[in-house]
């Protein structure tokens, strides 16, 4: 009882989102239309994938190489902070930092420093990493295909958020202390390399699934097929949770389309670019940039500023993006958390302010 009460208190955005729901339909009862089947095959097909190569210890190997080579606070915060972001880019920020965090843990502990700066650091790069890809972030998967983008259009809006945001996050980097670490990392070894083969294999279909290139409705039964064959135990793994919470968005987000009340409300603070970038923005702070980016697409054409509006909202709180709850509970397992919340609160509101900054004067051009 005890373990399912602990695994409810970690869904809370869940939970909220279900009793809403609950009570939305006494009045409306929503249409299974409105679910958007090719953005949930995406999501379990990324997650699937991603728990086979975790389970290999794939990202752990890769990370492990990379890490050992640095002996400085500053020079693991640079390479930490790219190795994040590649691994959001194609991993989804969610694995990245499932992989990533625990390994800084370890060293934080073999090096015998704290290393609130590195996880925060991380975390943020995760982040805008994630940013870049159609398929880097839960609700870049749901806009990509929302508004039924092109990659080169799609990258075209991204590109220049990752740019600055990596820029401003390396300046701050620079800050982390020069002196020399000790530490010794524990040595990882690779299960199988076919199965890494086959599952790099199967992360590639993945991705060209989401890019319109193959269609999921075909790669989501190989990909089951495969994994039910190779490790089938790892099905009752995926964080059917998060699935969990973007079907209920979908329905909660038709009930409310019903309501021409409300449609006025939120159009009306939707109508220029700048506008829909700072409410989704500040919208995120409050309720995740996932679920802010669900409920606002249906209520602007400034598909542009919306998806930049989500990553910058990343920027903020801790429930800003879902993925900084991942790099908090695992932190906090290890170190007193008054110094990483403090640390990383701050440095999400200097980037907050320098790129939102950058991003509203670029919009307005």
């Amino acid at each position: 009882m005890k373990s399912i009460i602990d695994k409810l208190s970690e869904e809370v955005v869940f939970i909220v989102l279900l009793f809403v729901f609950s009570v939305s339909v006494f009045f409306r009862i929503p249409t299974i239309e409105a679910i958007d089947w090719g953005v949930l095959a995406a999501l379990w097909n990324l997650m699937i994938v991603a728990l086979a190569l975790e389970e290999q210890r794939f990202l752990d190997y890769l990370a492990n190489k990379i890490c050992i080579r640095y002996h400085t606070e500053r020079k693991l915060a640079f390479a930490l902070i790219g190795l994040s972001a590649l691994f959001a880019m194609f991993m989804t920020n969610d694995v990245a930092l499932l992989t990533l965090v625990p390994i800084t843990i370890i060293i934080g502990k073999k090096g015998r420093f704290n290393p609130y700066k590195l996880v925060a650091l991380e975390t943020i790069a995760a982040n805008v990493g994630s940013s870049l890809t159609p398929f880097g972030n839960p609700q870049n998967i749901f806009l990509f295909n929302y508004f039924n983008m092109k990659p080169l259009e799609f990258f075209s809006f991204t590109a220049p958020f990752v740019i600055i945001s990596m820029i401003g996050l390396l300046l701050i980097a620079m800050t982390c202390s020069k002196s020399k670490l000790g530490f010794d990392l524990e040595k990882i070894i690779i299960k199988s390399k076919t199965e890494i083969i086959v599952y790099l294999g199967l992360l590639v279909v993945a991705i060209l699934s989401i890019l319109h290139v193959l269609s999921w409705h075909l790669i989501t039964p190989i990909i089951f097929i495969v994994i039910f064959i190779m490790k089938k135990k790892l099905i009752i793994d995926v964080d059917y949770f998060l699935l969990g919470t973007f079907v209920l968005f979908f329905l909660l987000v038709d009930n409310l389309l019903a309501l021409d009340n409300i449609v006025d409300i939120i159009s009306i603070q939707l109508q220029t670019p700048l506008k829909t970038m700072w409410v989704s923005a500040i919208a995120s702070q409050g309720i995740s940039n996932v679920p802010a980016a669900i409920l606002l697409s249906p209520f602007t054409l400034n598909k542009e500023a919306l998806l930049i509006g989500v990553s910058l909202g990343g920027f903020g709180t801790l429930i800003a993006s879902l993925a900084n709850l991942i790099s908090w509970k695992l932190y906090i397992k290890a170190f007193p958390k008054r110094k990483y919340f403090r640390y990383f609160t701050l440095t999400n509101a200097i980037l907050l302010i320098f790129v939102g900054a950058i991003m509203t004067l670029w919009i307005l051009n």
